[in-house]
């Protein structure tokens, strides 16, 4: 294949014209940078590379050199010999290129070399070394020791290198010395906590682990002892280059090095000497806190809480809050706020009570600008959980007011409505349900507080989603029925009639109304509710609704007269049967009397034949409860089908609050949240679909799992480089073709940034997505390689633009959003002849198709609940018929004919598609011959021209 390939410009390469050998030199590297095979150029690479050569095409030829670590052969020995033949030369520019090549050299060949003796890995040590050299150096053995897959897990190398680095600790060069601190100082973090210094999780395997802890024994026993000579050196940096110094320096203080090659960490009572050089040193980087290097102040913040958490010293801590809200306000981006939230959010539990709310004032202020919805959620659980936690235990809700009432938090609460308000809503609630199961009674009169800081947001906010007040509710109907009294004020708040009034929702109408009728302490006051429920409802009868807008339009309250609305829909009138059977029970004769004409107004005027029924159930439950003489209120009077408060349909408005809901309830840590949405759904084995091209060097493969009690859809990435060389600088790009919401990434844009994607790795992302209607759903993906430098220092041949590889499309079928909805004969009939929207097409079935496996498909259609089969004629004759109802309770049913087509001897067949909708029509229209091509196995197709054109618009 070598040989073959690319025969023209691998002669080129082989020429004796170095002209023509620079211009075939930078063709490969476009194409090797670009993703294309570079394989059958490997041998005239190496060819320019050869000592005798021209520098420059050596330079080129080092460049390319990279692309071919997965080739095997004897040709590398010498390539390998030849690049250290460089380092060992006295030419600046090719010593460099080799460093940087080192690290890409094929490992086996590396690292066999280095154990039989060929290499001497003293070539790195030269007596009179520039200090570019130098750092080079440092640069190229920092990466094999801690990211080279096979380098990193060689302890003859660890051994070799560590000492090296951190002799040029103590370098009179200040790039060599910052080079040397920051290497130490990943190695000690690498210690300290798996992939700190971030190494990939593949290839930090046990054996990289253990020469970590070796390597961290040996480097601390070396540098405890000149602790008091690295403290000179961070002190003679510039400000620039501190930031590593202060991280290693802050590790050495707590180390003590004993004289049987062991070490011992600080510990909360120090000998006098070990605390002196804590706080000598905490003193000394305090200062650091208010300079003008943001860099250097986020390293020192760290640092003293780390140092305060040693020795419990938390008087340190204000310092550091203080210094990270003024960096707060220096930053707009997501990423580098979190950074700063996340060491405050540790530090919170340790302020004094003032502080604590000071500082959780701060984080909910700047945790606005978090991109990630599931970061703001979580951040905003730490924050509230603590607060509320505070005020039980201190048996006082003036903290809890405090920051309730702060500027910042009213903010976003006083104001209209707005999507991290809801949150922080929702949050709160969520906070309360959880300290309620931890303290029982004593958390009450703190959760009454919360909830009435947020009644006025329930009220108030239209567009509050539905999952968030059901939570509140919820939250209420069970506090109400333990702790009746504790609730009044509460419920007095929502039933004010101007609240009631102004509240434009029903479906949250109907929510508070049931809370309130069910915990209210005197029955009495339910009187007060009836106006409420007859206007916002429309359950007057004829006269009262005439009377009531006579009395209005007296008063000006109304112009023209127009038609009353309609009824709410069904699952607001179960709700608001639930609210009519409470007020029977517990009302006066009155009450109960007015009731009875609601219900028969709800009859009259109501075409839902569940309702219907339902109210005909209660009508059939008042007789019985008046015959027997019952005054108590009891479950067992309402209808079984009368729904509770938190019902899983009221779930399905916003999923992504669901997910919420459980990050805040679980309370993750970073490292459980790289799952964070994953914790919530159940996999299963997915079906994954290739959909990357064969000249892109990054496989990418989709599956997707669906959530339809959660209208959410879960899109899992692989992305594979299955290449044998390092992939950099580039990010996979997805685009939602239809209405799809994102839940988990930037709304703006949807990306992932890959940084580095080594040797055949792969990393997996997932993507979680509100599905707003029923639709056909497109998801593309696309792979974009980032205009980067072909090499470093100015010295590259060529630069590359940004190349774009394009994926097949990966869709999610309309199918996929029915379910299957046991329908009788009855029922199906009831609908059909009631749906508004109709088309038809014609279809034929492949030659050699029997009957019964068209009716076997016929059966078993994804999402259609089928009626039985009639075939009539000997066969000659079938009808089938199905129906089904998609995610968003829209309804769609096909009645199937066909006949045995004698003189072809194929099936023929007439599909009528009817639905309660014209959107969901439109949608199954579009996609109806895919879908019975996929349905039939292929085994009958539509027939797009056997009508007349006007028979396939949809008609109305």
């Amino acid at each position: 294949l070598m040989e073959v390939r690319g025969t023209e410009l691998h002669d080129e390469l082989t020429m004796n014209d170095d002209d023509k050998c620079l211009a075939s030199l930078v063709k490969v590297l476009s194409k090797a940078n670009s993703g294309q095979d570079v394989a059958p150029y490997f041998n005239g690479v190496v060819a320019n590379f050869a000592s005798n050569k021209t520098k420059t095409l050596r330079i080129l030829s080092y460049s390319l050199l990279r692309f071919f670590s997965d080739i095997n052969g004897e040709i590398w020995e010498d390539v390998v010999q030849t690049v250290f033949d460089d380092l060992n030369g006295t030419d600046t520019d090719l010593q460099i290129e080799a460093l940087h090549l080192i690290p890409h050299l094929p490992g086996i060949v590396f690292i066999d070399q280095i154990e039989s003796g060929d290499i001497e890995l003293a070539v790195f040590r030269t007596k009179e070394q520039d200090p570019i050299i130098t750092k080079t150096i440092l640069e190229c053995l920092h990466t094999l020791v801690l990211y080279h897959p096979l380098a990193s897990c060689n302890e003859k190398l660890a051994e070799f290198a560590w000492p090296i680095i951190c002799e040029k600790l103590f370098d009179d060069d200040h790039n060599v010395c910052y080079e040397a601190f920051e290497c130490v100082k990943l190695l000690f973090l690498e210690k300290e906590q798996r992939g700190s210094s971030g190494k990939l999780e593949a290839a930090n395997t046990e054996s990289f682990r253990s020469i970590i802890e070796k390597t961290y024994v040996s480097v601390a026993q070396l540098l405890a002892p000149r602790y008091d000579t690295l403290l000179e050196k961070f002190r003679s940096l510039p400000l620039y280059l501190q930031e590593p110094a202060i991280a290693l320096l802050t590790r050495l203080s707590c180390i003590k090095a004993k004289s049987n090659s062991a070490i011992t960490c600080v510990s909360v009572e120090p000998s006098t000497v070990q605390r002196d050089v804590v706080y000598n040193l905490v003193q000394e980087i305090s200062p650091l806190l208010v300079c003008n290097d943001t860099a250097v102040v986020y390293q020192t913040g760290l640092s003293i809480i780390y140092l305060a958490n040693k020795l419990n010293q938390y008087s340190w801590l204000p310092q550091v809050v203080s210094a990270f809200g003024t960096l707060l306000s220096y930053y707009v981006s997501s990423n580098v706020v979190l950074d700063l939230i996340r060491p405050l959010l540790s530090v919170l539990p340790n302020l004094s009570s003032n502080q604590i709310v000071n500082s959780a004032s701060l984080v909910i202020k700047y945790t606005a600008d978090l991109n990630d919805l599931a970061d703001r959620i979580f951040v905003l659980s730490k924050v509230f959980s603590l607060v509320l936690s505070l005020s039980v235990k201190q048996g006082n809700i003036q903290y809890l007011k405090r920051l309730m009432e702060s500027e910042t938090v009213q903010s976003f609460l006083a104001n209209d409505w707005n999507s991290y308000g809801e949150e922080i809503v929702l949050v709160a609630t969520s906070c309360c349900n959880r300290l309620y199961e931890n303290h029982y009674g004593a958390a009450v009169s703190t959760i009454m507080e919360t909830q009435q800081q947020l009644a006025q947001c329930i009220c108030l906010w239209d567009s509050l989603d539905s999952y968030v007040y059901t939570q509140v509710m919820n939250l209420i109907d069970m506090l109400g029925a333990q702790h009746n009294d504790d609730v009044q004020p509460l419920i007095g708040f929502y039933m004010q009639p101007e609240r009631l009034n102004n509240i434009d929702d029903l479906e949250k109408l109907a929510t508070i109304l049931l809370v309130i009728v069910k915990h209210i302490k005197k029955p009495s006051e339910l009187s007060s509710l009836m106006a409420v429920l007859q206007v916002k409802y429309q359950f007057q009868d004829t006269n009262q609704a005439a009377s009531l807008a006579a009395s209005a339009y007296k008063d000006g309250y109304l112009g023209n007269v127009a038609a009353s609305p309609g009824l709410p829909r069904a699952l607001c009138m179960e709700k608001m049967l639930h609210v009519l059977l409470v007020i029977y029970a517990r009302a006066g004769a009155s009450e109960r009397k007015q009731v009875i004409t609601m219900i028969a107004v709800i009859l009259e005027r109501e075409d839902n034949p569940c309702i219907i029924s339902h109210c005909k159930l209660i009508i059939k439950r008042i007789e019985a409860h008046t015959k027997g003489n019952l005054t108590a209120f009891s479950p067992h009077f309402f209808p079984r089908s009368a729904l509770p408060i938190n019902t899983p349909e009221s779930n399905t408005k916003s999923p992504k609050y669901a997910l919420m809901s459980i990050i805040a309830n679980q309370g993750y840590s970073k490292a459980e949240r790289k799952q964070k949405i994953s914790s919530f759904s159940q996999y299963c084995d997915h079906t994954w679909t290739q959909i990357a091209g064969s000249s892109s060097p990054v496989d990418v493969q989709v599956a997707h799992t669906l959530q339809p009690e959660l209208s959410s859809v879960d899109i899992l990435l692989g992305i594979r480089n299955h290449t044998d060389i390092p992939l950099s600088n580039f990010k996979v790009v997805v685009s939602i073709k239809g209405s799809m919401e994102c839940l988990t990434e930037s709304p703006r844009q949807i990306c992932k940034t890959i940084k580095l994607l080594d040797y055949r790795e792969s990393v997996d992302w997932k993507i979680s997505f509100l599905l707003n209607r029923f639709e056909h759903n497109v998801v593309n993906v696309r792979t974009i390689f980032m205009d980067v430098a072909e090499s470093e220092k100015g010295k590259s041949a060529a630069r590359l633009g940004t190349i774009d590889f394009t994926n097949e499309p990966y869709p999610i079928r309309p199918s996929l959003l029915l379910y299957r909805v046991t329908h009788s004969c009855n029922d199906f009939l009831s609908e059909w002849n009631r749906f508004p929207v109709v088309f038809h097409v014609s279809a034929k079935a492949v030659k050699g198709v029997s009957l019964a496996s068209l009716m076997d498909d016929f059966s078993n259609l994804i999402g259609f609940y089928p009626q039985p089969k009639r075939i009539w004629d000997e066969g000659q004759y079938f009808q089938i018929s199905s129906s089904a109802i998609s995610w968003f309770k829209d309804q769609i049913s096909f009645v199937a004919t066909g006949e045995l087509d004698p003189s072809e001897g194929v099936w023929m067949a007439r599909f009528e598609f009817r639905a309660s909708s014209d959107p969901i029509l439109s949608v199954f229209r579009s996609y109806v011959n895919e879908w019975l091509c996929e349905s039939t196995h292929g085994r009958m197709f539509v027939l797009d021209d056997d009508a007349p054109e006007d028979i396939f618009n949809i008609t109305k």
